[in-house]
C-alpha cells in the first residue's frame, strides 16, 4: 500500500533565507540602478538650474521684503547695479540719511560758519539817481548752498527834502541795479537819526568766489537834500546744503 503523501511545513529558517535576498540579486540591482539613475537626474537639474551668478533677479523674488539687508554681503550693491533713477526720495525713508551715508558730498563736511564775514563801513552820502555801493563782501563757497547776507546801520537825514532812504542787498555791482532790501521815513527832524537794517539770502551753486554788495540810495522830492548812512556793519555768512 502506497504511503500518503504529506506536504511538509518549511523550516521557519526557510522563511528567512528566502526573505533576505542577495546583494546580487535582479531585484536589488535593478532597485540601486533606478537610485543612482535618480541622482544623476537630480544633479544634472541643479547643475542646469545654477546657470550664471545672475540667475536670480528681481522676477524670482516673489514675495515683498523676502530679501532683507542681512541677505546682502557687505558692499555687495553698488551704484553700477542700480538701474539710473530707479532709487527716489520715496523710497528712502524718512530721516535714515545723514552725512555719513553719503559719499564725497562736500557741502556736508564744511563747517556749518565756514565763509563768515564782516565789516565796518564809513560814512557815505546816498545819491538820488544812482544805487551807491557801501560795502561789498566776498565769499569763497567750497559747494552749493546758501549765502546769507545782512547789515545794519544809521540813516541820517539833514533837512526834510528826502522822505526815503533805501538799502538792500545785490549780486551785481551796477549802480543801476536794483538791490532787495528796505526803507525807512525821514523823522522830519533835521538831523534826526533813523536805524535801518536789511537782509537777503543768495543761493550759490557749485564751489568758487562770489561777491555780494550793499547798496543804498535817496529819494529826492524836490529840492535835494542830504541823507548819509553811517555807523555801519555787514556780515555774509556761507551756510552749506544741509541732508
Amino acid at each position: 500500500m502506497a504511503h500518503p503523501t504529506y506536504n511538509r511545513v518549511p523550516n521557519p529558517s526557510t522563511f528567512n533565507r528566502l526573505g533576505s535576498k542577495s546583494m546580487n540579486s535582479p531585484q536589488t540591482l535593478c532597485s540601486t540602478k533606478r537610485a543612482i539613475g535618480l541622482a544623476v537626474t537630480l544633479a544634472l537639474g541643479l547643475s542646469a538650474y545654477g546657470g550664471t551668478a545672475n540667475a536670480v533677479t528681481a522676477d524670482n523674488v516673489i514675495c515683498s521684503g523676502c530679501v532683507g539687508t542681512s541677505d546682502l554681503a557687505a558692499n555687495a550693491v553698488t551704484g553700477a547695479k542700480i538701474q539710473n533713477n530707479t532709487i527716489t526720495g520715496d523710497d528712502v525713508a524718512s530721516e535714515t540719511l545723514d552725512r555719513n551715508d553719503i559719499k564725497d558730498e562736500p557741502g556736508i563736511d564744511t563747517p556749518f560758519f565756514n565763509g563768515t564775514h564782516s565789516g565796518m563801513g564809513a560814512l557815505h552820502a546816498l545819491d538820488g539817481n544812482y544805487w551807491l555801493v557801501q560795502q561789498q563782501i566776498t565769499i569763497t563757497h567750497p559747494a552749493p548752498g546758501w549765502v546769507h547776507c545782512t547789515a545794519q546801520g544809521t540813516m541820517r537825514w539833514y533837512n526834510n527834502a528826502n522822505p526815503w532812504a533805501h538799502l538792500g542787498w545785490s549780486d551785481s555791482p551796477s549802480n543801476s541795479v536794483a538791490p532787495e532790501g528796505y526803507a525807512v521815513g525821514n523823522p522830519g527832524v533835521p538831523n534826526a537819526l533813523q536805524p535801518i537794517s536789511t537782509m537777503r539770502s543768495f543761493l550759490v551753486v557749485g564751489s568758487g568766489s562770489k561777491t555780494f554788495y550793499l547798496k543804498a540810495k535817496k529819494v529826492d522830492i524836490g529840492a535835494a537834500g542830504s541823507v548819509n548812512y553811517y555807523r555801519q556793519g555787514a556780515a555774509c555768512t556761507y551756510f552749506p546744503t544741509q541732508y
